[in-house]
This record gives structure tokens, C-alpha cells and sequence, in this order.
């Protein structure tokens, strides 16, 4: 499993995450509502979840992690 490309930059598409206060923030092209993550929001991402401590340097997320919880109880059943 792994992560082959980003969504095309439209509409939805988040290409910008930023770390403010141990918040995580994302902005879509169009100020729409998140659909998914276009190649330039995932780097942003990565290095947003990296400043924020919730990434190792290795690309794991930390086993003991809001950040983690939270998404494994969004994706139940995915």
C-alpha cells in the first residue's frame, strides 16, 4: 500500500496544510468543501504532520497519537 499520485488541482482539492498551534489547517482550491489532497497539500502535509511531531522522521506515524486515532475511527469500515 502505498501513495501513487495526488488528485488533479480542482475544486476541493487541498493544496495547502499548514501547522498553527498544534492545529492542523487545510485550504482547497476554491475555498470548497475537501474532496481529496493534490500532489503539492500532500507534501504540504508531510511536512506540517512532521513540525506538528506527529510524523517520525522515517515517514511513521507515532504509534501513541490523536492525530492516528483519529483517522483509524474515520475510516472504520473502508
Amino acid at each position: 500500500m502505498g501513495l501513487s499520485s495526488g488528485m488533479r488541482g480542482t475544486d476541493g482539492a487541498v493544496d495547502r496544510v499548514d501547522c498553527q498551534a498544534g492545529t492542523l489547517a487545510f485550504h482547497t482550491i476554491g475555498d470548497s468543501r475537501i474532496k481529496e489532497v493534490c500532489g503539492s497539500g500532500i507534501v504540504d502535509f508531510i511536512v506540517a504532520l512532521l513540525k506538528s511531531n506527529h510524523l517520525d522522521t522515517s515517514g511513521r506515524l507515532h504509534k501513541k497519537n490523536a492525530l492516528l486515532d483519529y483517522f483509524a475511527e474515520r475510516s472504520q469500515g473502508c
